[in-house]
């Protein structure tokens, strides 16, 4: 039987100074340091979108790439060191 776990990934709106709209999942988001302060003078938290006045579409495009890739590979990296941990906790239970 197989299993199929659907998480829902919470996404955010980052619109840039020439008025480009991306959306974007909320951990890539938080990986720009200036998109964490953004979230963080909120008082409320729940924020959909941010206002980035001072970057244009085609920069933005670029730094929602970059932090894509590197959110993948930390992904995978954490997702590996899971794997590993999980595989020595069953040889040291069956040794």
């Amino acid at each position: 039987m197989t299993v199929l776990l659907l998480r829902q990934i919470k996404k955010i709106n980052l619109i840039s100074s020439d008025g480009v709209v991306f959306e974007v999942d909320y951990d890539v988001a938080l990986m720009s340091k200036t998109i964490q302060d953004a979230i963080e003078i909120n008082p409320a938290g729940d924020i959909n979108s941010i206002s980035l006045s001072l970057v244009s579409s085609k920069i933005l495009a670029k730094v929602i790439e970059y932090c894509k890739k590197h959110n993948n590979t930390q992904m995978l990296n954490s997702s590996m060191l899971t794997v590993i941990l999980c595989l020595i906790s069953f040889y040291l239970q069956t040794t």
